[in-house]
């Protein structure tokens, strides 16, 4: 059984600016370049874009991931909330 701490760390996008993100929930890093990072997370897929990305660090035990680099869109990969034409949150 999670606790109250770990299960809310699994909704848990921590973006400063657009240089950094932190993410808690994530289960597996599928791909990574200085374009994209692609992530499984307790909530689906996550994909992030961008340039110059770096991951920081990544915990598999503790299911966080740290990048920073510039970031330019992050969308869940599903149909429900991939927005429409593919465009990122800030490509609208």
């Amino acid at each position: 059984m999670q606790t109250e701490r770990s299960m809310n760390e699994g909704r848990t996008l921590i973006m400063q600016g657009r240089e950094k993100v932190s993410l808690f929930g994530v289960e597996d890093v599928l791909r990574f370049d200085e374009e994209e990072v692609v992530c499984r997370t307790t909530l689906g897929e996550l994909v992030l874009e961008g340039s110059s990305l770096r991951v920081t660090s990544f915990s598999l035990e503790e299911g966080t991931l740290a990048l920073c680099g510039e970031i330019t869109g992050l969308y869940y990969n599903d149909k429900k909330s991939k927005p429409k034409g593919g465009l990122s949150l800030w490509g609208r």
